[in-house]
This record gives structure tokens, sequence and C-alpha cells, in this order.
């Protein structure tokens, strides 16, 4: 018999995982849910972490490529609008129950890692190879992030539709749900 694996992220992205998901109890479909849920709000929170960092270092790449150069006042002043989004928003329509995940603070170490040398304090010490060089790196791990995050959603819709299922067919009691 194979070991399962330890890791929420190995756990998961295996093949297996909605394997029995018709024959599971309730009770460990919803424990997937809530597990899938909760690493699908770590992933967005560090994809919205992601992000900002790239809007932030891309800004001050075309301001000095263009000539003003990558100055932190500047950036401090613009920030407001860098980090506004005009583009779509939300996560395709889907309510996170989680906001803010447990584990905030490891994915925002982990992204500060990621650009530790970024800091807004030197970035006028950056020369614009080292920027674009971040803006890479950071272009690179939301790519990941994002990646990770729609195949998590995937998995959420069919723990879902396999919900949705049950109580369609009656085989569950929706009003099993309701408070009493």
């Amino acid at each position: 018999m194979s070991e399962k694996p330890r890791r929420r992220e190995d756990r998961i992205f295996d093949p297996g995982y909605l394997a029995d998901v018709q024959t599971v109890s309730m009770s460990e479909l919803r424990a997937m849910r809530d597990e899938c849920e909760a690493f699908e709000a770590e992933l967005s929170y560090a994809r919205r972490l992601l992000q900002g960092k790239l809007d932030i270092m891309r800004h001050a790449l075309e301001r000095r490529l263009a000539g003003g150069g990558a100055h932190i006042e500047a950036l401090i002043v613009k920030l407001p609008s860098i980090l506004s989004d005009e583009g779509p928003h939300g996560s395709g329509g889907r309510f996170q129950r989680i906001l803010l995940p447990k584990a905030a603070e490891n994915q925002r170490r982990q992204v500060e890692r990621l650009v530790s040398e970024s800091t807004l304090a030197s970035i006028d010490e950056r020369t614009s190879d080292e920027l674009n060089g971040i803006v890479e790196r950071l272009a690179t791990a939301e790519s990941q992030t994002s990646t990770h995050r729609r195949r998590v959603q995937k998995i959420l819709d069919d723990i879902h539709a396999e919900l949705v299922r049950r109580y369609r067919e009656g085989s569950e009691d929706p009003s099993a749900l309701l408070p009493s």
C-alpha cells in the first residue's frame, strides 16, 4: 500500500485525491472541501502579494527606462494608482469563505524572500537589469501561483459538484446543514 503524501499541496494535487469522491463520507468530503478552500485562500493571498510587488517593480522599471528614474519619492506618491487595478476583479465569481488565510504571514515572508533585495528603500540603488530580473522572478512566481490556484479551483469545482449531486439525488439531506 502506498503512503499518502504528507504535504497538503502534494495530497491535493495527487491524481488519486478525487478518485473516491463519489464514495467518501460527507464528513470526509467536507474536510476535502475545507482543505482545498484553505489552500486556495493561501494561493490567492500569495498571488495578490506577488501582483502588488510586480506592479510596483514594473512601474519603477518603466519609469527608469522612460528616463524618469526609479526615485523612491516619486514611487511612493504613485503607489495608490500603481496598486489600484483597473482590470477584472474577484476570483472568477467565486465566493471565498476565507479572506485571510492562517498562513498569511508565511505567504508574505515567501514573497519577501523572493524579492528581498528589492525593498522600496533600496529601489534607487538597483540597476535597470536588476529591476528587470526582479520583475521576471515575480512574474514567474505569480504565473506559477495562478496555475496552482486554478488547479485547486478545478478540484473544488469537482468537490462542490459531488456535494450538489448528493443533495439533488437525495442520498444526503441538505436540511441537516440548517441550524436547529
